[in-house]
């Protein structure tokens, strides 16, 4: 999971950095690597290629700790209304600590801890639910220009052709394709990230199939790419359906041990009411006019995949 931008945002303001720049992305070299769409699409057609963002995949998951937390809690108070009949029936509630240190304990849990605990948990909590199901990124060929929605529901443009796309480091020491918009000193002012991620140097090699195929229909257009994709995401309009998500999160491990892949589907299984939740309580992202007026598609394009069209 990486949640870099998310809860913790991207720098900016800064010049790029060493690693950057040691593993920045030509748009304009071809890589000799087999395409890898990852089932990251959401439409694709001649005019753009629309993708999820990289929290998609794991949305939910912590909505579904919270949800664990708003049931430990009540443990807890149970526990703290215990040391309070104990207390004031004279007897300690430890043989640790004596019955001031536990009235001491107890005071500062009730005044300060459900307001802690609260805060924390719904800023969380409003991080991944009540907000956009999905944050998507176009990328129109013929325009030459990128529009990536960012957390919170804020648009951000980008110029294809003078943007840097380098293999960059998450927080999390994860891996991912990022685009960097750089102002007129070269510093980067806004950032976004493709979905796909990876762990250590040989996983973050197999990012550049990726990359090369978002690469590839920017540069050569859709007919050189439209065979990869296999089937497009059913968001662009709605939520995801349960057996959809079940068969997402497969295609990531379908070619993994059937142990692994059940292993998946148990945690998916597990998470999914957070995810439900996350999903349900967020708002399906709108393009606004003016960037629809940018991206008209022709009618009869033979290019035209969304998920209408899925086997």
């Amino acid at each position: 999971m990486e949640y870099t931008g998310l809860y913790q945002k991207y720098t900016i303001n800064r010049p790029l950095t060493r690693l950057e720049l040691e593993h920045a992305l030509n748009i304009h070299q071809k890589l000799d690597l087999p395409l890898a769409y990852q089932l990251a699409v959401i439409r694709i057609n001649s005019t753009y290629l629309e993708l999820v963002d990289k929290y998609f995949r794991w949305k939910g998951v912590m909505s579904s700790v919270l949800l664990a937390c708003f049931y430990i809690i009540p443990i807890g108070c149970a526990s703290i209304a215990l040391d309070f009949i104990l207390i004031a029936s004279g007897a300690s509630p430890s043989p640790y600590y004596s019955p001031q240190q536990a009235w001491t304990q107890a005071v500062l849990l009730l005044l300060f801890g459900p307001g802690l605990i609260g805060s924390a948990l719904t800023w969380l909590l409003r991080k991944e639910a009540f907000s956009l199901t999905h944050y998507p990124i176009r990328l129109n060929r013929k325009s030459r220009k990128i529009f990536a929605f960012q957390p919170g529901g804020k648009i951000v443009e980008f110029d294809w052709d003078h943007s840097f796309f380098c293999l960059g480091l998450g927080k999390s020491n994860t891996w991912e394709i990022q685009g960097h918009k750089l102002d007129v000193e070269g510093k980067v002012s806004a950032t976004f990230a493709f979905s796909e991620l990876a762990v250590g140097a040989k996983d973050r090699e197999l990012l550049k199939q990726h990359w090369e195929f978002i690469r590839r229909y920017m540069e050569e257009g859709p007919a050189s790419v439209i065979q990869e994709v296999k089937a497009c995401l059913p968001i662009a309009n709605q939520r995801e359906a349960f057996c959809f998500g079940v068969q997402r999160n497969d295609f990531y491990v379908n070619s993994t041990p059937l142990s692994v892949r059940l292993a998946f589907l148990l945690i998916y299984i597990a998470t999914y009411p957070g995810r439900w939740l996350a999903m349900r309580t967020s708002s399906i992202p709108v393009w606004p006019e003016n960037v629809e007026k940018q991206c008209p598609v022709a009618p009869g394009d033979p290019y035209y995949r969304d998920a209408s069209m899925n086997p």
